[in-house]
Parts: structure tokens; C-alpha cells; sequence
């Protein structure tokens, strides 16, 4: 029978060790290879298991007979390239795999996007975005909604996750900002995450209760503009505000 040789692909986004049980059965009973150390090669350690770091591992592999490759956060590409040649060549050396032992959950990549915010705002990271504040902020966060609504009118959905991906960047930058006010006030994006679940009760109750509320005056105003448009019709809110939008590109929207 074939050598198996198993490249084992984890999440990064998700704790280290967090395995599923079928992983964690092969990582106990064949010999583990990575290319570095990492939190991942620590917490297997810590629960017994033994992992070779490889300078070769493509002779490594090959020569343990079954072995397990610890996919790092960049893939391997080089290696797996490598190794899938040199076994189309001689398919009697060993049979690869590729296993799954963690991944990411929906929504695991706003973490992603936490994480750079973070980095751009602290100490040597973006210093315009260290230079906001909630209240220079507010007309992007405007002009960012009036554009997602602009896409939504014109129906045209890739140009929606784009503008809503701006919504996010500005939700996120708000909420890292706000860490950094007095104690007593401080608040995080986990804060706002809160509120929208306990918002919305776990199972949409609250959604289904507010969808029945009357629209603020407000708002009602903000969606009709300021006066009709041609042939009577309202005017869209984003292109009242598109003038505005145009100043404050024109003032230089760095960073974004």
C-alpha cells in the first residue's frame, strides 16, 4: 500500500488548537511536519502530539512514509506544487490529501478586517486614520450610506457590496476610535455586535417588532429629499447629497 502524505489545512482565523475529532486522530497517530513554528505547532505540542520542523520537506515527507504537513496561513503553494509533480511522476511513491481541520466560520473574515483597522490606528500604523475623530468622520459615514443607496436604486448589486464594504470600513474605524475614549465611555466593535444581537433577541424577534414601527419624521424627510424632482417626483436622497459627496472628495478622502 501507498505512503499517505496528508496536507492538513487550519483556519487562522480561529484558535489554534481548535481541531475537529477526526484531525486530531491523525495528528495523534502520524508523523506531523511544518515548515515553521506557530501557534498551532504550540498547541499540539501542548496536547502530546510530535511536530518536526523541515528545512526539506519535501524529502522529509516522502521519506516518512505517512506523514501530515501543517498548511501554514500562506498555503504551501510552492510545496504543494512541488509535491503534486514529483508524485504525478512516480505515483508509486505515496498518495497525498488534503484534510480540512478547521475553517472559517461565515463571517469569520470581519475579523480580518478588525484586525487590519487595529493595526492602521494604533502607534505607526495610518496617520490619517489616527488624526479622526467620530465627528470628522460623520459626513463619510453619510456620503457612504447615500451611496449604497444609490446602488440599490440602480439595481446594481456589484457596485452594492462595494459601497457596503465602505459602510463596514466605517463602522469598524468608528468603533476602533471609540476604544480610545475616557474609560467610563470607551467602547469596542464586540460592544456594537452586542447590541445588535441583543437588538434583535437571537431569533429576529425584534426585527419583526420594529418592521412594524412608523418611520421617524426624520427619515422620512432624509428619503423623500428636500422637494419634488421631474415630474413630480421626489428627489433621491443621494442625489441631494452628491454635491456634498463631491466637496469632500475634493478635499482629499485619503486612506480609504
Amino acid at each position: 500500500m501507498s505512503a499517505r502524505i496528508v496536507l492538513l489545512v487550519t483556519s487562522p482565523r480561529l484558535p489554534v488548537g481548535l481541531l475537529t475529532a477526526e484531525a486530531w486522530d491523525l495528528v495523534r497517530g502520524t508523523p506531523v511536519f511544518a515548515a515553521a513554528e506557530s501557534g498551532q505547532t504550540a498547541a499540539l505540542r501542548a496536547a502530546g502530539v510530535s511536530v518536526t520542523i523541515s528545512e526539506r520537506p519535501l524529502d522529509d515527507l516522502l521519506a516518512a512514509g505517512d506523514a501530515v504537513w501543517l498548511v501554514g496561513p500562506s498555503g504551501d503553494p510552492e510545496l504543494t506544487r512541488e509535491l503534486g509533480l514529483r508524485l504525478a511522476r512516480e505515483p508509486s511513491l505515496a498518495v497525498m490529501e488534503l484534510r480540512y481541520g478547521s475553517w472559517d466560520p461565515p463571517g469569520a473574515r470581519l475579523l480580518d478586517a478588525v484586525t487590519v483597522m487595529d493595526r492602521l490606528v494604533s502607534p505607526g500604523g495610518d496617520p490619517w486614520k489616527r488624526a479622526q475623530t467620530h465627528q470628522s468622520l460623520a459626513r463619510f459615514l453619510l456620503e457612504e450610506a447615500y451611496e449604497a443607496y444609490d446602488a440599490i436604486e440602480a439595481e446594481d448589486y456589484a457596485a452594492l457590496r462595494e459601497e457596503l464594504g465602505d459602510v463596514l470600513l466605517q463602522v469598524v474605524l468608528h468603533a476602533r476610535l471609540a476604544q480610545q475614549l475616557p474609560d467610563e465611555r470607551a467602547w469596542n466593535v464586540d460592544d456594537v455586535a452586542g447590541d445588535l444581537r441583543d437588538q434583535e433577541g437571537g431569533e429576529g424577534a425584534r426585527l419583526g417588532a420594529r418592521r412594524g414601527r412608523p418611520v421617524p419624521a426624520r427619515a422620512r424627510a432624509g428619503r423623500a429629499g428636500p422637494g419634488p424632482g421631474p415630474a413630480g417626483r421626489p428627489v433621491r436622497p443621494a442625489a441631494c447629497w452628491r454635491g456634498a459627496g463631491r466637496a469632500v472628495a475634493a478635499r482629499g478622502r485619503r486612506g480609504w
